[in-house]
């Protein structure tokens, strides 16, 4: 697939208002960070987001009721075989739960307002599903892959690149 939009971006860039170089540049980029991405990286990457996303929102204390409900739904310690999950809530009435490669689960306190506890399991075990079946590293494996489709078009000195 990237090798395709490589080779398209090139035939693209036979006319005059393109910048070969740019464009060689995207080819390079999609193949190198969509398909030499390691396990390490999108672990690095997801660490980072998730200390990133941590001190952006207000992370239940361990004394909140939120915070214990949730230690009472998945314990404080659960792991699978390769994962360490590490559950938290944020303090915000945005509905909304996510999950990151490294195994960082976070619900809003809003969400969790909403459902009862068979839900929230269901939520949980949902975010872990994403993270056992490495979703996360073929959403930045297509992240790489944009950006190289954005500089691509960037390359052509025209409208669209502009």
């Amino acid at each position: 697939m990237f090798i395709t939009f490589y080779f398209c971006l090139l035939l693209l860039s036979g006319c005059e208002n393109a910048n070969l170089q740019t464009v060689t540049n995207a080819g390079i980029d999609a193949v190198k960070g969509a398909l030499t991405i390691t396990d390490k990286d999108v672990q690095e990457i997801a660490s980072q987001a998730a200390q990133y996303s941590d001190k952006k929102h207000s992370l239940a204390t361990p004394e909140s009721k939120y915070a214990k409900r949730l230690n009472k739904l998945v314990g404080r310690n659960f792991q699978d075989v390769d994962v360490k999950f590490d559950y938290g809530v944020y303090i915000t009435p945005e509905v909304n739960a996510f999950a990151m490669a490294n195994g960082t689960i976070r619900l809003y306190s809003g969400l969790m307002d909403m459902l009862n506890d068979g839900e929230l399991r269901f939520i949980i075990g949902h975010e872990m599903g994403h993270v056992m079946k490495k979703h996360i590293r073929k959403k930045i494996q297509l992240a790489y892959a944009a950006r190289a489709v954005r500089k691509g078009i960037a390359s052509q000195n025209s409208i669209s690149g502009e």
